[in-house]
């Protein structure tokens, strides 16, 4: 069962689709050690691209973000989303679209963008990209992507790596902008 972890909604049973070749919800441990290491986010803007359950989205309004986009493609995530966001009065906006198509669209800027495509995600250097070309990541946000803890660190062009963190199956890379 997943549950929110801390802040305003602390405690929150959410819903999630069954089978993990639907979706695969962040794991408890991951998103608070993410949302640890991230600190005081209060008043943020937040992008949860790949949302699934919405859990990591909805901890982030938990935790006083005040401006959050979550978007996934999957009809049966959206419903579990708009469950999961039924009974919370806040400042969200859920999209249903493919990232790619999202990301070409998109007007705003986050300060921070969290990705969690499936794994072995085909198109993960065009989202890279696009995030840097439509300046969807904001001169200082954080871009953090999680993957297969498999995966060797990626360094797409214009980011800087700054952390890459295992917790069990899963692995967390943070990146920064790197302006010229």
């Amino acid at each position: 069962m997943l549950r929110i972890i801390a802040g305003k909604y602390r405690g929150k049973k959410l819903l999630s689709l069954e089978g993990e070749d639907v979706t695969r919800p962040t794991r408890s441990r991951l998103r608070e050690a993410m949302f640890s290491s991230l600190g005081n986010i209060e008043g943020a803007s937040f992008l949860d691209l790949f949302a699934g359950s919405g859990a990591c989205g909805i901890e982030a309004l938990s935790r006083g973000v005040n401006d959050l986009t979550l978007v996934d493609k999957d009809s049966g995530a959206l419903k579990i989303i708009k469950a999961n966001l039924a009974s919370i009065d806040e400042n969200y906006e859920l999209i249903g679209k493919d990232a790619l198509s999202f990301l070409k669209e998109c007007k705003k800027s986050y300060d921070i963008c969290f990705l969690d495509p499936p794994y072995h995600f085909k198109d993960k250097e065009e989202v890279f990209k696009l995030i840097r070309e439509n300046n969807i990541l904001k001169k200082d946000g954080l871009l953090l992507y999680e993957e297969d803890a498999k995966e060797e660190p990626f360094i797409p062009l214009g980011y800087e790596l700054i952390k890459d963190k295992k917790y069990g199956i899963s692995r967390l890379f943070y990146y920064r902008r790197k302006d010229e």
